[in-house]
């Protein structure tokens, strides 16, 4: 067989198999459908199930006999109360059998689903098999297509390196916001413990409030430690930041030792200016996260576009 007809024969396979490969990304997706919605489908089921019971409760309360029972039968309204209560679990008691009998179509179809993925099971494996033979003939060449994929491995390989630079930063970056968010929330504890503590809580508050000021000093350690990890990730992508995260001293022995307002006074000022402080760094390194995911999205927008067009020049060279 010549080596065109080979060629041939490979983009051909190559189309059967990403129609496959199409098909099989479709079922996937529905296949998460089905799932997802059964699973609400079954929640609905439970809390139908709650609501039937408790309606059923209600017509059994009104069938005993009672002096409840008797008053309204002598006002002559037990009968139609009955009647309602009886409606409202009937009611209930359709919606569920209408949900039981949607959860079987859903289960039947994704039976389906799974059997036709089954069918497919293994296309994705034979596409990369087939397209690694036809690039392993591409660059045993000297044709512009050799030529043409070495350039775009070297651009994929830069644009790997600058998305897996975006991916650190960012993922730096939002553990630097969890550590904030967590000291801003101590803080804020804190600050309500020590309201109470100064309108005279007693020891017990005051014993809250520092533990509440400890574990957000414990947080903002943390994110001190944070920032130097970011900062030095963000060299990587060429970003600089005025993150610095810094928390006054804050005197958490002063009323312990002090039986005073103004100690106590001291005290809170501190923490509301920790507070804020928090609060401003914590902006800044939400607004960070915001360019980083930006930027984390197009680094890998572009290695996507690529890494395609690297398949599409393989797929379409036809010798």
């Amino acid at each position: 067989m010549k080596m065109n007809e080979t060629i041939a024969d490979w983009n051909k396979k190559l189309e059967e198999i990403r129609e496959k490969m199409s098909s099989q990304w479709q079922l996937e997706r529905r296949h998460r459908q089905l799932q997802s919605q059964i699973n609400a489908e079954m929640k609905l089921i439970t809390e139908l199930e709650v609501k039937f019971d408790q309606e059923q409760e209600d017509v059994d309360k009104l069938l005993k006999l009672s002096w409840t029972n008797l008053f309204h039968t002598l006002l002559r309204n037990k009968e139609e109360q009955l009647e309602t209560e009886r409606q409202e679990a009937l009611a209930v008691l359709l919606k569920l059998q209408q949900a039981k009998l949607e959860v079987e179509t859903l289960k039947a179809e994704l039976i389906e689903n799974g059997n036709q993925l089954g069918e497919l099971h293994g296309a994705e494996e034979a596409y990369a098999r087939l397209m690694q033979q036809k690039e392993q003939w591409i660059l045993s060449g000297d044709s512009e297509a050799a030529h043409g994929l070495e350039e775009l491995d070297g651009q994929l390989a830069e644009a790997q390196q600058q998305r897996k630079e975006w991916y650190e930063a960012a993922a730096a970056c939002r553990q630097l916001v969890l550590s904030l968010e967590d000291a801003v929330n101590k803080l804020d504890s804190a600050a309500n413990w020590g309201t109470y503590d100064m309108l005279g809580g007693g020891l017990i508050s005051t014993s809250i409030k520092h533990s509440k000021i400890d574990d957000a000093k414990n947080s903002i350690n943390t994110a001190r430690h944070l920032v130097k990890r970011l900062k030095e990730e963000l060299k990587d992508v060429n970003l600089q930041s005025d993150l610095a995260v810094e928390i006054g001293g804050m005197a958490t022995f002063a009323d312990y030792f002090f039986d005073g307002l103004i100690a106590d006074w001291i005290v809170q000022g501190k923490i509301k200016e920790s507070q804020s402080q928090a609060e401003n760094q914590l902006h800044k390194a939400r607004m960070l996260l915001k360019t980083l995911d930006k930027e984390l999205a197009q680094a890998e927008g572009t290695h996507a576009s690529l890494k395609e067009e690297r398949d599409r020049l393989i797929r379409q060279f036809a010798g």
